[in-house]
């Protein structure tokens, strides 16, 4: 092993050990992620970021992108002298960071600053408030509906959906088809005028 190659095993060391004892600051996570996948010293053992996140750590790229972002947009507020000292090292969720990553720096610091006048909850849904682009009442029932429709079309055009139901009817003793129908009966009567 070259020198540089043992700097760069040193150096991957250093970072991964901030990721195992830093799970409880997100930052100290994201900041480790960022270094190794700018410096690439994942490459010693594995060919992409992407592989090194997923057999080292089990970790997505999306989930070490989500950390990389929030860990971004929280430095970044930082910068502001007079949210710095309110922000200091105030453990928050990530979903929080990642809410407020959507918005415009600008944004970002009206929202915070107001959240922290008024001694509100540091959240995602509360950031989503004051930015007003928190998603309205039936947003997640219709989500559900368009999502329900695409499984039944799926199901229409599967060749195999009477094996489902004998498996289904073997393993638990039940006759979901039947239910199913029936369900599908007074579904069908709804919709009608």
């Amino acid at each position: 092993m070259t020198k540089e190659e043992k700097a760069i095993r040193n150096r991957l060391q250093e970072l991964e050990l901030d990721i195992e004892t830093g799970n409880m600051l997100f930052w100290n996570v994201g900041n480790a992620l960022m270094h190794i996948c700018d410096e690439q010293v994942y490459r010693l053992t594995y060919p992409t970021f992407k592989e090194y996140l997923s057999k080292r750590w089990r970790m997505s790229s999306t989930t070490a992108s989500r950390y990389i972002t929030a860990t971004i947009t929280r430095a970044n507020l930082l910068l502001n002298p007079e949210l710095e000292k309110a922000i200091g090292d105030i453990t928050t969720s990530i979903s929080f960071y990642i809410a407020l990553s959507k918005l415009t720096l600008e944004q970002q610091e009206k929202v915070l600053a107001t959240l922290l006048a008024t001694n509100a909850p540091l959240s995602a849904y509360q950031v989503q408030l004051l930015a007003g682009t928190q998603k309205d009442d039936n947003y997640y029932t219709d989500l559900n509906y368009k999502r329900t429709i695409a499984g039944i079309k799926k199901m229409v055009k599967d060749k195999d959906l009477k094996k489902f139901f004998t498996r289904a009817k073997k393993k638990y003793n039940i006759d979901i088809a039947e239910d199913f129908v029936t369900d599908m009966t007074l579904l069908i009567k709804k919709l009608k005028p």
